[in-house]
């Protein structure tokens, strides 16, 4: 009996480990594509960059809605923010709200 409830404790924690790692991989992967965005979108302006950043949201599952990202284009310098709660699932009918945001900025380069 003790190794059958030390075995479900174990797949528990195992899946909550699993579920939140996954999370965790995709803010990362989002971050990156935002970043990649703005690096290479210096001719769009930033109502268009906001429009690709949704885009990608809406493909990687991102549950991001219009107000939580802001792009802002100061001169040369472009910043992208967004937060967002993403609800994971660490045990059946336990959903634990995270909360992702980050801050990402891009220099334009003129070119001769």
């Amino acid at each position: 009996m003790k190794t059958i409830i030390k075995l479900l404790v174990a797949a528990v924690i195992l899946n909550a480990t699993v579920r939140l790692g996954l999370s965790t991989w995709q803010q990362y992967q989002f971050k990156d594509t935002v970043q990649q965005a703005i690096l290479f979108g210096g001719s769009e302006s930033p109502a268009q960059l906001k429009e690709q950043i949704m885009e990608e949201a809406a493909e990687a599952g991102v549950p991001l809605a219009a107000g939580d990202v802001t792009v802002e284009r100061h001169g040369m310098l472009t910043t992208a923010e967004a937060t967002y709660v993403d609800e994971i699932e660490l045990f059946p009918r336990y959903v634990y709200p995270m909360t992702w945001s980050f801050k990402v900025d891009a220099r334009r380069i003129e070119g001769q």
